[in-house]
């Protein structure tokens, strides 16, 4: 499998390519067994191998993390959810990294996780074209609402030519759900709330910055990076791990995502 790796001061940021691996049903099913029976059937309710795989990387990769990090036999860790899907580590006594913020994503080719050792962290993946084959146009009436007109004047302005023009759009819906995961509200928030500026007004950059029903969010950062042609990544950094409370609602836990 193609791998891009990073560790660095116990943040993690891994991507890796699935479409490299090419698993026998025999040597899915063994790695499904790596998991606890609860979360078999997350697996294997896809009736696509290729769904199924990626989102068996993405538990096999949780694992991983908490093993890597956190010294945490593989038979230790306990996964769970949040009442709106967000999944967390259950608190591992004298933990070495207590804090330890966590959050994963899958689409097209890659299965993406991140760590932080203490702030809250969001990614999102998403493929180009494996979503929608029609025109910008046709394709963002489908998203009128979840954009504000800020936004879609930059996304418009990333035209003439409809790749361009698809490239800011899935740049910009990738900032929001990464967003929306990070602080684990579910579908419950309105997306138009959150009102994405590129720094420096470089609508290609890789940089970005937040405002949360008009008024700017400093303390969240946001990274872009197109992993391939077909491929953006979004990173949401919050520097302030008091709010994860707001995530976990009291339960001592370490969170992530999908």
């Amino acid at each position: 499998m193609n791998e891009v790796c990073s560790i660095a001061g116990d943040m993690v940021r891994w991507a890796v390519n699935t479409t490299q691996w090419i698993p026998t049903d025999e040597q899915l099913n063994c790695c499904l067994a790596v998991l606890p029976p609860s979360e078999w059937s997350s697996v294997l309710r896809f009736s696509s191998k290729d769904d199924r795989k990626r989102a068996l990387m993405s538990r096999l990769l949780q694992r991983k993390l908490f093993h890597d990090l956190l010294s945490i036999d593989y038979d230790s860790i306990r996964i769970e959810r949040t009442p709106t899907g967000k999944p967390y580590l259950v608190s591992v006594p004298n933990a070495r990294l207590p804090h330890l913020n966590f959050n994963v994503s899958h689409d097209g080719d890659y299965v993406v996780i991140v760590s932080d050792p203490v702030s809250l962290v969001g990614t999102d993946i998403i493929s180009r074209h494996s979503h929608s084959d029609l025109l910008p146009e046709k394709l963002f009436e489908n998203f009128t609402t979840y954009f504000t007109p800020f936004e879609w004047m930059i996304i418009r302005s990333g035209g003439p030519d409809s790749d361009s023009m698809l490239d800011q759009f899935y740049r910009h819906w990738c900032m929001k759900e990464a967003y929306v995961k990070a602080v684990g509200v579910g579908l419950g928030f309105e997306l138009h709330r959150a009102e994405f500026h590129y720094d420096k007004d470089m609508i290609w950059g890789d940089l970005a910055h937040v405002y949360i029903d008009g008024i700017v969010a400093t303390e969240w950062q946001f990274f872009l990076h197109k992993l391939d042609p077909e491929h953006w990544v979004s990173l949401q950094i919050r520097g302030l791990c008091r709010y994860r409370s707001t995530i976990c609602a009291s339960k001592q836990c370490t969170c992530g995502s999908k």
